[in-house]
Parts: structure tokens; C-alpha cells; sequence
């Protein structure tokens, strides 16, 4: 909700599922979901087909809304339309960038307080900080164009056609 424009915008369900999460379990870690997992993993489970590194998903919801074989389709037909365009591998790194840039000179200010004293713009220097600020944008602003182009193959592999108009 947009307070200054009075507007209400709508987001898909479980929209953070085109970028293959399942209940924040990513493997190996929380901060490193490979870019290639399957589409729609979630809705098998490890033994199901496309096989998935998740536990099939415990959401009512969500098995009755795109795991079901009809609303799948359009799932998948409405994420093609989104990733050639909202959420396509440019549009998305426009805005990771612009939100680089609007914190990289605040970010350093709390080193001290949440970063142990290391900066947070460079590499993480240890065992016991897996991850930077700086070192997450880099990985990040590389995984996205990585898990566009892996969902697109997806897509066409699943012989989805994407709308020739789109509402987005």
C-alpha cells in the first residue's frame, strides 16, 4: 500500500518462489540458494518430478492454488510475462543497483555495531562472518541474471508460451 498515492498493488501468491525458496531453506546455506533449482520443486518434494532439494510444501494454500495442474499452467504462463519483464534479470539489477548506491555511504556508518568492526563494503575476512554487505551485493547482482535465465530455460523446457500482451 502506497500511503502518499492512496494505491493498493496486488503480488502474486508467493511471488518469492520464482527465485526457489521454500520456507527460507535454501541449500547450502540461507544465503546461498543455488540458481538452478527446478520450478515448481516445491510442489513434489525430494522424490517427486522435477525433483527438489525442499520437502514437498505444507501450504494448504499452496497445494490447492499452483501446485494443482490447471493453475500451475498460468502460474507458469504469468511468471514468463513477469521475467521478461518486471522481473526480468535487467529490471531487477536496475534496482539492486540503485539500492547499492543509496546505502553504500550509510552502510559503513555501523560497522562498529553490527559488522564486528569489519567493513561491511569489503570481503568478509572471516570463518565467523560468512558474509558482507558488499561481498552479498556482489554474489547477488551474479546469481540473479543466473536464476532469470535458468527459470526462462525452465519455462521453455515446460513448453510454457508466454503471453503475447501482458498486464505487468
Amino acid at each position: 500500500y502506497d500511503p502518499p498515492n492512496g494505491l493498493r498493488t496486488y503480488i502474486p501468491w508467493d511471488l518469492d518462489l520464482a527465485f526457489g525458496q521454500q520456507a527460507g531453506s535454501c541449500q547450502p546455506t540461507p544465503l546461498q540458494c543455488p540458481a538452478t533449482v527446478p520450478l515448481m520443486s516445491w510442489c513434489t518434494g525430494p522424490g517427486g518430478t522435477p525433483a527438489s532439494p525442499y520437502e514437498q510444501t505444507a501450504s494448504r494454500l499452496g497445494l490447492s492454488l499452483p501446485c494443482t495442474p490447471e493453475i500451475g499452467r498460468r502460474y507458469l504462463a504469468e511468471m514468463c510475462a513477469l521475467t521478461a519483464g518486471p522481473l526480468s534479470a535487467e529490471a531487477i539489477l536496475a534496482l539492486w543497483h540503485q539500492t547499492f548506491a543509496t546505502l553504500e555511504e550509510v552502510v559503513p556508518l555501523e560497522a562498529d555495531r553490527i559488522w564486528q568492526g569489519i567493513d561491511p563494503l569489503a570481503a568478509p575476512t572471516s570463518a565467523g562472518i560468512i558474509e558482507t554487505f558488499g561481498s552479498e551485493y556482489a554474489r547477488i547482482a551474479g546469481w540473479i541474471p543466473e536464476r532469470i535465465a535458468f527459470v526462462r530455460a525452465e519455462l521453455a523446457r515446460r513448453g510454457v508460451t508466454c503471453p503475447v500482451t501482458s498486464d505487468y
